[in-house]
């Protein structure tokens, strides 16, 4: 993919490989007017992760020339003793064609326990209050192929917490099909390691997060209209930020810091309506304004006023709409769904420019005859698809080097038989 400012076309290939091993074990119970749930949780996870980096591949894999030495005109091909070219006599004189290979071996441990209780204190008011301890340990390696240019040095960087979160509700049911709720919570993420940092050795730090939440939950309309919403308020310190050292000349370099703090207020609202016995729609919308203090970069400058939040859409809506038709020979449903979201930061500063995914809307469907009788069975047939208007647009960016896209449009049938 193409770098910002001029620095020309850094491409990358990346492969990913990794194990993962999750537990989670819960008790459950009641006395009275509590409830209450207790439990443990483990996490253990192994990954690599291999980079290459190229300023132009089409002619390092075509000629295995992976320098240019410009001493010489026209340019010459050379190397740093690694090909069979010449050792490049200036390396302040050459144009790397292959910026190297360096490879990144991660290992996550993370255990938790937890408990939460309900106390029904009257016949409309619950009180809920949970805790929540967390140890995580992570530790990361990073190697290179050894090529003398290859900026990505090898490191260790460790990161390691024990971290509590709380929570407390209050629920009070103002009539059957009316409640209101008031929510205090805590929480956290965890700190790592820049895999495409300059300094592999420093780690960055947790951030951590407080929520305020005021909501209500209602069923109107003889309980055929659910309307249901939130308004929120978090502040998060310690925000895990991101940016690109010398965007112009090495869109390669991504750092990774703590610094500075955030606030952020949204509103969540969902609708789900039973229009007739067979007929469902469902509408959902999230707005979200954010504000970024005391963002002071490794540099020493504050850089607040450039610095966005990642992967925070201002506004997200969908739309779901379910017909069902009963028939002699089962229930025909007829499903349609389209989501919504707002552009999108993926590189947190925008002082060397922008790195953006758009705004894009998905929509998929599905017509499925379900529930027919047929040769001593259940049987379920249906006819699918997915991103039906062939939206072309990246759903994730990685810096300002390379980015995934969504899934093609795509048409497909299933076929399920119970017995």
């Amino acid at each position: 993919s193409q770098s910002f400012g001029g620095a020309g076309s850094l491409e990358v290939n990346t492969v990913t490989d990794h194990e993962q091993f999750s537990q989670e074990l819960q008790l459950i119970g009641n006395y009275d007017s509590l409830q209450w749930v207790a439990g443990a949780y483990y996490f253990d996870e192994e990954g690599t992760q291999g980079e290459r980096q190229y300023l132009d591949r089409a002619t390092v894999d075509q000629t295995g020339i992976i320098a240019l030495d410009l001493t010489n005109f026209p340019p010459t091909p050379c190397s740093d003793g690694s090909t069979s070219a010449p050792f490049c006599t200036d390396f302040t004189a050459f144009f790397p064609l292959y910026l190297g290979e360096y490879v990144v071996d991660t290992d996550v441990e993370s255990w938790a326990v937890f408990g939460q209780a309900t106390w029904n204190a009257t016949e409309r008011l619950d009180l809920t209050l949970g805790l929540r301890y967390t140890d995580d340990d992570r530790s990361a390696v990073r190697t290179n192929d050894g090529l003398l240019w290859n900026s990505f040095g090898p490191g260790v960087s460790e990161s390691s917490l024990d971290e509590p979160d709380y929570t407390a509700i209050v629920d009070y049911q103002w009539t059957e099909n009316v409640s209101t709720y008031a929510k205090y919570s805590t929480g956290f993420r965890s700190g790592g390691s820049s895999r495409n940092g300059l300094d592999f050795n420093q780690a960055f730090d947790k951030e951590t997060l407080e929520s305020f939440e005021l909501g209500w939950k209602t069923e109107l309309l003889d309980q055929n209209l659910r309307l249901n919403g939130a308004i929120y308020h978090m502040e998060i310190d310690d925000v895990i930020l991101d940016y690109l050292p010398d965007p112009v000349n090495n869109p390669q370099f991504v750092e990774v810091f703590n610094s500075g703090d955030a606030e952020i207020d949204g509103l969540e609202i969902d609708l789900q309506w039973l229009l007739t016995d067979n007929v469902l729609l469902g509408l959902s919308y999230a707005y979200l304004d954010y504000e970024i203090n005391d963002a002071i970069f490794p540099d020493g400058s504050d850089r607040s006023d450039s610095t966005e939040l990642l992967w925070a859409p201002e506004h997200a809506y969908s739309v779901i709409f379910d017909w069902n038709i009963p028939t002699g020979y089962g229930v025909y449903t007829f499903h349609l769904d389209y989501a919504w979201q707002d552009d999108q930061f993926a590189l947190a500063n925008t002082d060397g420019g922008e790195v953006v995914v758009e705004d894009f809307g998905l929509l998929n469907g599905r017509i499925s005859p379900a529930d027919v009788e047929m040769l001593g069975g259940n049987w379920q047939f249906a006819i699918f698809g997915e991103n039906m208007t062939d939206e072309d647009a990246a759903n994730y960016r990685i810096g300002a080097t390379a980015a995934t896209f969504l899934k093609p449009r795509v048409w497909g049938a299933e076929l399920i038989f119970e017995y």
